[in-house]
């Protein structure tokens, strides 16, 4: 979501590998949408704001749900993915390493509590995680 000086002045999901952008809100946008925050998990971008907080599908840039229940926020090995339940995830960074599992329940980046009903899980069988993702 922006630079450091811009932050909240757009929103733009890039591709690295393809050398694309998959997602983009300018500023205009971002201020009528009044979006707070964004996250990325999986194929999906989640959007913060103060009517709604919609899921939007990055592989075809529409709604994919205009409320979530859940966030996937970390993909761990063998097909695990961590889960915050609901929209908390304020005591968290939202940058990828900032996100820390002890057993003092505090974060890495703020030293504060950090049950907020996280839990890990994985799809059937061993699989990878599979969904529901919002």
């Amino acid at each position: 979501m922006g630079g450091d000086r811009d932050r909240g002045r757009c929103v733009t999901v890039f591709d690295m590998v393809a050398k694309k952008t998959l997602f983009n809100l300018d500023a205009n946008q971002v201020e009528g949408l009044e979006i707070s925050d964004a996250f990325l998990s999986g194929n999906y971008i989640y959007l913060r704001n103060e009517s709604d907080n919609p899921v939007i599908d990055l592989r075809t840039n529409q709604p994919a749900s205009k409320n979530w229940s859940l966030r996937p926020i970390h993909q761990l090995t063998n097909g695990w993915v961590l889960i915050i339940p609901g929209h908390s995830g304020d005591k968290h960074s939202t940058f990828a390493d900032g996100n820390c599992i002890n057993n003092y329940e505090t974060t890495c980046t703020g030293g504060g509590p950090t049950s907020q009903g996280e839990y890990l899980a994985r799809g059937a069988g061993r699989a990878p995680y599979s969904g529901p993702w919002f």
